[in-house]
């Protein structure tokens, strides 16, 4: 099989993974390549958009980013068996072509992928190193279900990564059991864009995510559904960073009784207010689960309960249930009463050790809420 990119006065090939067998037919179905060849199977050439879009020049470019165009939000089956063709990856191929391979050795050398919205405000973003929500992650690995992150690749020539169609993930502290992870939920269908950054030279290109065609849910209820996604997430994220500031708070309380530990006021202000943050912590994060099984044994706490809704309402899409709706309202009243204890916490024990601190000059401690 060959193409040409100039209307048949040249050629090339297109052979890429196709065994050297004879093409019986070509067909162009849904943005793909299909050709029945005599080897008794069907090859399938997907994202024929770039094929076609590598009909233009990009010699003297530094930096092209391919337009993906349509995308459907349709969740993908099962893996491929023996002898069974895979189906595409999940989500939006971000093809972009590159001249030259990055140099990895400088600090502001990275390649970014950011993901926006119609009105720019970023839903997503990709980095080609290492940054500290990654770190993050990886500390908090469980250690039964070990994983490795990939990174955008940034080599020479053609490269591919995939946007999941989610949003940018919770705030990522460490020393939680947050087993499902720190990841945002999908978006909802709608005109989004792709903005590719490498050394100075920067490319958007628009995308389009469609409804999955298995799904009815009116344009009002996928709203709605988003919107309680959009609302469970800021909730998680808000848990999460409180517990972050008390255990900051209560790192600083400790180093402080330390250094002056032969003040009986400091150090009896100092244990009531670690021993409320210890038990405030414990309310929001189950300290017994170790691994993913430990749930089975040990009542999941607030951050834990808060990640599974969250996951509920995305996996199930529009239009969300009563039970999730219910369960929502729940977990928002747990949550006023542990905010309530934090603010407790904060304006009595913390309160009382900065008034300790100010009469000796010293630096405050530091508040869980702003």
């Amino acid at each position: 099989m060959f193409v040409s990119f100039n209307d048949g006065k040249d050629w090339q090939s297109l052979k890429l993974n196709l065994p050297p067998v004879p093409i019986t037919d070509l067909a162009i179905r849904q943005g793909r390549l299909v050709a029945a060849t005599q080897g008794r199977a069907f090859w399938v050439l997907d994202d024929l958009f770039v094929v076609r879009e590598a009909a233009g020049q990009l010699s003297g470019k530094s930096l092209h980013v391919f337009t993906p165009g349509a995308v459907s939000t349709a969740r993908g089956g099962k893996s491929a068996g023996d002898f069974e063709g895979a189906n595409p990856e999940h989500g939006v191929p971000i093809y972009y072509y590159l001249a030259d391979e990055l140099e990895t050795t400088g600090e502001e050398s990275q390649l970014s992928i950011e993901i926006l919205d119609a009105s720019d405000r970023p839903v997503r973003s990709y980095s080609s190193k290492e940054r500290d929500f990654d770190r993050c992650k990886i500390a908090n690995m469980d250690p039964r279900s070990p994983f490795e992150l990939e990174y955008p690749p940034t080599k020479q020539g053609l490269n591919i990564w995939y946007w999941d169609m989610k949003s940018e993930g919770v705030s990522c502290i460490q020393d939680v059991a947050l087993f499902a992870g720190f990841g945002g939920p999908g978006v909802a269908p709608g005109d989004y864009q792709v903005r590719v950054s490498i050394e100075g030279e920067e490319q958007t290109v628009p995308v389009t995510l469609t409804m999955d065609p298995r799904i009815s849910a009116s344009e009002e209820e996928i709203e709605f559904w988003s919107a309680r996604s959009e609302e469970t997430t800021r909730l998680l994220d808000e848990v999460l960073t409180s517990l972050d500031g008390l255990r900051r708070a209560q790192k600083q309380i400790e180093a402080l009784m330390v250094d002056f530990s032969g003040d009986a006021r400091l150090q009896w202000a100092g244990s009531e207010a670690i021993n409320r943050m210890t038990a405030w912590d414990a309310e929001i994060n189950q300290v017994l689960h170790q691994t993913y099984e430990d749930e089975d044994a040990w009542e999941t706490k607030l951050a834990g309960q808060l990640r599974f809704l969250l996951d509920v309402i995305d996996r199930t899409g529009a239009p969300v249930t009563a039970g999730a709706l219910q369960r929502l309202a729940d977990l928002k009243v747990e949550w006023q009463l542990r905010k309530s204890e934090l603010e407790d916490i904060q304006s009595n024990d913390i309160e009382a050790i900065n008034s300790w601190a100010r009469e000796r000059g010293i630096p405050y401690i530091s508040t869980p809420i702003d």
